[in-house]
C-alpha cells in the first residue's frame, strides 16, 4: 500500500516543479513578421534579396540586438550580421532617439537587409535567428522566426 501512495505523489511533485523550470526558461522576445515577402530582384545581372524585417520587443524588459542570421529552408545560413554591420541596419519606428540598441518594450526595430545571394530555385523559405540580450543581463538568448516564403522567380531586372 506503501508504494501506491509514493508513485502519485512523485507524479504530484513533478508536476508541482515542472511549471516553474519551464517558466523560467521560456523568455518573451521579439516578434519579428516580414511586411511583405522578399521577391529576388537581379541587378547588374546578380541576384539580391532586399527587404525589411521588424523586431517588435514583447519583452518587460528592453531587449539588445547582438546577432541576425538569415537562414535559407532549413538552418542553412545565408548571411549573418553583428556588431557595427548589425547597428547600421536598424533604425526604430516612431521612436526620436540617436540611439536604437537597446530595443525598450513596446518599440519595434526595423533592420533592413540586402543580401547578395546565389539561391538554388529550390530554395523558398527564409528563416531568421535573432541573437539578444536583456539589457541588465549579459546572458545571449536566440529565438528563430520571421519565416516567409521568398515569391516566385519572375524575372525582374533593374540596371
Amino acid at each position: 500500500m506503501k508504494r501506491l501512495f509514493s508513485f502519485p505523489a512523485a507524479i504530484m511533485a513533478a508536476w508541482l516543479v515542472a511549471p516553474p523550470c519551464a517558466a523560467r526558461l521560456a523568455v518573451e522576445s521579439f516578434h519579428f513578421p516580414l511586411p511583405s515577402p522578399p521577391r529576388p530582384p537581379t541587378i547588374d545581372g546578380r541576384e539580391w534579396l532586399i527587404y525589411e524585417l521588424h523586431l517588435t520587443n514583447f519583452n518587460r524588459e528592453p531587449l539588445r540586438i547582438t546577432r541576425l542570421d538569415v537562414l535559407a529552408d532549413g538552418l542553412d545560413v545565408l548571411q549573418s550580421f553583428a556588431g557595427d554591420d548589425l547597428v547600421q541596419r536598424i533604425s526604430l519606428a516612431a521612436v526620436m532617439r540617436a540611439e536604437t540598441q537597446p530595443v525598450l518594450p513596446g518599440e519595434r526595430a526595423i533592420v533592413y537587409l540586402e543580401l547578395p545571394v546565389e539561391l538554388k530555385r529550390s530554395t523558398r523559405w527564409l528563416r531568421h535567428r535573432v541573437g539578444y540580450q536583456i539589457d541588465s543581463s549579459s546572458e545571449v538568448r536566440e529565438v528563430v522566426g520571421g519565416e516567409e516564403q521568398i515569391l516566385a522567380w519572375p524575372r525582374l531586372d533593374v540596371g
